[in-house]
């Protein structure tokens, strides 16, 4: 079955994007399986173990991403996400739509980044700790699981026969495009690629597959990162 593109009716994304916020002073609750991606029930413990930015390093992920975080489908990386972004900070984002017309969804807006608000005034110190989850969100999979993967995935499709040399060489590339995109959204687009379609991917195939499950993680790591320098510059 294919995946449906990221359309969502026009109105319907702020909703989805900045839902009604806890207080400040409140807990955001407990996911189900949090313990999955923190290895602790604790809600304290909990952000300090997504929070990986070190001091001073604005916007530096990880080199890979924690093995916790490749157990578990991107929605449910993002759900977590949602759930511990400081409401402070979630409230200062705006998503950027474009607006385009299809003939089975109608009129749809998709989105395309994101912006800070003008009268954005998050304490800057909440803005480092969401970047600090983002940034543990969007590391890459390590390259030697890429490639265990794309192997899987060459012996899963039909494509056509290569010198052992220039399959290597293809593997390597493709391994390397993918370290752009966060490590459980790679695994799960190529596990689950040869249910698509069943021959060897050309990577805008792939490319499109990852964007649908990865841009909105992305989009909010990059303007995150925006917002930050912008913060330390001004100090």
């Amino acid at each position: 079955m294919a995946e449906q593109p990221d359309f969502q009716p026009i109105g319907g994304l702020m909703r989805k994007v900045l839902p009604s916020p806890p207080s400040l002073d409140s807990t955001p609750p407990t996911p189900p399986t949090a313990s999955a991606i923190t290895g602790s029930p604790s809600p304290a413990k909990r952000e300090s173990s997504w929070t990986g930015t070190p001091p001073g390093a604005i916007g530096a992920a990880p080199k890979a991403i924690d093995a916790k975080l490749l157990r578990l489908a991107p929605k449910e990386v993002d759900r977590h996400l949602e759930a511990l972004l400081p409401p402070q900070v979630r409230l200062c984002l705006r998503p950027v739509t474009r607006t385009s017309f299809d003939e089975q969804y109608g009129f749809q807006s998709r989105l395309t980044g994101y912006r800070i608000a003008p009268d954005a005034q998050a304490d800057p110190v909440l803005v480092e700790r969401a970047l600090g989850l983002l940034a543990r969100a969007c590391a890459p999979a390590p390259k030697d699981v890429i490639v265990a993967e794309l192997t899987a995935l060459r012996f899963l499709t039909k494509a056509r026969a290569e010198h052992q040399d220039d399959l290597k060489f293809r593997l390597a590339v493709y391994a390397e495009k993918l370290s752009d995109y966060p490590g459980d959204v790679v695994l799960h687009v190529l596990k689950t690629q040869a249910d698509h379609c069943p021959f060897w991917p050309a990577w805008d195939e792939l490319r499109d597959r990852l964007d649908l499950h990865g841009k909105k993680r992305m989009a909010l790591f990059q303007a995150l990162k925006e917002w930050a320098a912008f913060l330390s510059s001004s100090s």
